[in-house]
């Protein structure tokens, strides 16, 4: 299944079809190890399928916390002076 159909699928959804992607992997692990099913590149795309799910789920939630997580820049600017600035600086605290 494509991104781009996950995407216009609901969170709930997105949920649902997460289960069914754990489940075929399951199964399909099941049926590898039996010696039903000789094919392993499946494994792959199953897990494959529930990255893409929990990528999408995860662009939404933090979507939806706005402002909650600071950015990459903003917590650079924050930190404290490294050592090295402490030296060009000559003072220490």
């Amino acid at each position: 299944m494509k991104a781009s159909a996950l995407r216009d699928m609901t969170d709930a959804e997105l949920q649902q079809k997460e289960r069914e992607f754990k489940k075929e992997l399951f199964n399909f692990r099941f049926q590898v190890s039996t010696g039903q099913q000789l094919n392993t590149a499946g494994l792959t795309a199953a897990k494959r399928k529930i990255a893409r799910v929990k990528t999408i789920l995860r662009e939404r939630q933090l979507k939806n916390q706005t402002g909650s997580a600071p950015n990459k820049t903003e917590a650079t600017l924050t930190q404290a002076p490294s050592s090295q600035q402490e030296k060009q600086d000559g003072s220490k605290t």
